[in-house]
């Protein structure tokens, strides 16, 4: 499938949301990780990835079975310090809240953003935004 294919389902996800069609949602950012992984781009697969989880939370996360297919991107260490650095924290402070090294923080970083071929905080708080 094409990239085109995939920026219509990211398309569709979004629409349906932010309409409150979350379970729906999830399928479809789902099916774009998915055409992303066969397309060879894992920057954007593991992108999905992430927002399919976001979309889904903990509750829905459990009514969507297409969620067991799309594992979630970020350790959950790595989720702990992306969170924090996406709310505006420098690495001191995430460092500080978090009980880690200031370079445990930027190593964390470092490879967050090469997993999801992103390259700093705004570009992580983007994709952080929640869900509709």
């Amino acid at each position: 499938m094409s990239e085109a294919d995939v920026d219509g389902l990211e398309e569709v996800a979004g629409d349906l949301a932010a309409a409150g069609l979350r379970s729906a949602a999830v399928s479809a950012m789902v099916g774009a990780a998915e055409v992303s992984t066969g397309n060879g781009d894992t920057a954007r697969s593991a992108r999905n990835a992430l927002m399919a989880h976001r979309i889904a939370g903990p509750v829905v996360g459990e009514l969507v079975p297409e969620l067991e297919r799309c594992q979630h991107p970020l350790t959950p260490r790595e989720l702990d310090v992306v969170e924090l650095a996406a709310a505006g924290g420098g690495n001191r402070e995430v460092a500080d809240e978090l009980f880690l090294s200031r370079r445990t923080v930027e190593n964390h970083l470092a490879r967050v953003y090469a997993r999801l071929g992103i390259h700093g905080r705004a570009e992580l708080a983007q994709l952080l935004v929640p869900p509709a």
